[in-house]
């Protein structure tokens, strides 16, 4: 009976100090302090002495030494495993919430994602997290894994997604201006309408990304590599492309105005519908580009080489009038490319279609327009000084001002509604009249 109270009285006690060791750690450490020094002194105190005490305090300063600095090293290492637990814990949650796609779920990715960066963590697993609207503003997320994440609508302006893994990534509509996306994964990426506005993309491949109205404006894309690329309706404003490839791109109603397009190679590139106003197109190929609808007025194509370009439109754009014997002879009027005021000194344009085009106030001093097809095109006070048009198609142009300035036109073909300069004598330069 004595042996069964003892033990429970031996239990009460642990029980005691187990709550009391949770509850009051500090305290506890304290009375067992206290404790042990009341023990020790009452167990030497007949030894008290001044050499006890000299020893004493050499002992305790080794002591405090010691306490110093198995403390701090202690201390250093519980940190690190505190911080260790808490960015696992930080990702383990994200990892809970990867396959639920509730707003819900956004709101906690988010949350976790600001904490580990406030930890100095980047590199975040975020495969297929349903991040669509979230507020990813000036996060750092470089090397992340964000293949397959929905980002539709995201807010990721002035983020950091340097390496970063966004392969098959949904990110229509989202928000990525003055973010830095260098050397980022963009395989495969939907970046329809998305906001690109001067974004860093060095480094990136973007032959399988969809940028259709996209906002590229004044981004850096010299020398990439833009082949077959769907940029149609496009925001490319003041963009550089320098050099880049976009052979076979789709750049149907992209606005180009003011872009760098220099050295660039626009091989089968459609621009039709395309906005060039003031683009700088300098010794850019641009050989079979689809030109229809085009607006390239007072852009640069000095040394710009087009070949079999096609500018013919069905768009009917209004009615034009011709005059015949004196009689007015009403047409349909059909819209060609614009290159009214278009800088094209010394541009190759041998063979180029440019059927109804208008080039009022363009500049083509020394163009080669060989065998180029100027059917019904608008030269009002166009500059043609020693333009090569030998053997170039005249039929139905009405160049209005002094115009001719000495162009080569061996060959060049006129029938009876082109109408030429008054005094000027077509056969004596050379060229054909064709009859009906």
């Amino acid at each position: 009976m004595k042996k069964t109270n003892w033990l429970q009285k031996l239990k009460a006690v642990n029980t005691f100090i187990e709550v009391f060791s949770a509850e009051h750690p500090i305290w506890l450490a304290l009375i067992i302090f206290f404790i042990v020094l009341a023990i020790v002194i009452a167990l030497s105190f007949t030894f008290y002495g001044s050499e006890f005490y000299e020893n004493i305090l050499v002992e305790a300063h080794g002591m405090i030494f010691d306490l110093l600095v198995v403390g701090v090293f202690v201390f250093w290492l519980q940190s690190l495993g505190v911080r260790r637990q808490t960015i696992k814990r930080y990702q383990e949650e994200i990892e809970d919430f990867l396959a639920w796609q509730e707003p819900e779920a956004t709101y906690r990715i988010v949350g976790n994602i600001k904490r580990l960066n406030r930890e100095g963590v980047t590199k975040i697993n975020l495969r297929g997290a349903n991040l669509k609207k979230a507020i990813l503003a000036g996060v750092d997320l470089r090397g992340a894994n964000l293949e397959a994440a929905n980002l539709e609508a995201a807010n990721l302006q002035q983020g950091n997604l340097v390496g970063a893994n966004l392969t098959d990534a949904n990110l229509e509509q989202a928000n990525l201006s003055l973010a830095q996306l260098e050397n980022a994964r963009l395989e495969s990426a939907n970046l329809k309408r998305a906001n690109l506005q001067s974004v860093q993309l060095k480094g990136v491949d973007l032959t399988t990304v969809d940028l259709a109205g996209a906002n590229l404006e004044g981004a850096n894309l010299e020398g990439k590599y833009l082949k077959k690329v769907n940029l149609a309706g496009a925001n490319l404003k003041m963009a550089q492309l320098t050099k880049s490839n976009l052979v076979e791109a789709n750049l149907e109603g992209a606005n180009l105005y003011g872009a760098n397009l220099s050295e660039s190679y626009l091989v089968k590139t459609n621009l039709r519908e395309a906005n060039l106003i003031i683009a700088d197109l300098k010794n850019a190929w641009l050989i079979e580009a689809n030109l229809v609808g085009t607006n390239l007025e007072k852009a640069n194509l000095e040394g710009a080489f087009l070949f079999q370009v096609s500018v013919g439109t069905d768009k009917k754009d209004g009615m034009r009038w011709l005059l015949e014997d004196m009689r007015a002879i009403e047409y349909n009027y059909y819209r060609g490319v614009n290159l009214q005021g278009a800088d094209l000194t010394s541009a190759n344009l041998t063979g180029a279609n440019l059927k109804k085009a208008f080039l009022d106030g363009a500049h083509l001093t020394k163009a080669n327009l060989t065998k180029a097809n100027l059917e019904m095109a608008s030269l009002s006070y166009t500059n043609l000084r020693r333009a090569d048009l030998r053997g170039a198609n005249l039929k139905g142009t009405i160049p209005e001002g002094n115009w001719l300035f000495k162009p080569y036109l061996e060959a060049a073909l006129y029938d009876k509604y082109t109408v030429w300069p008054e005094g000027f004598d077509p056969k004596h330069a050379g060229a054909v009249l064709v009859e009906d």
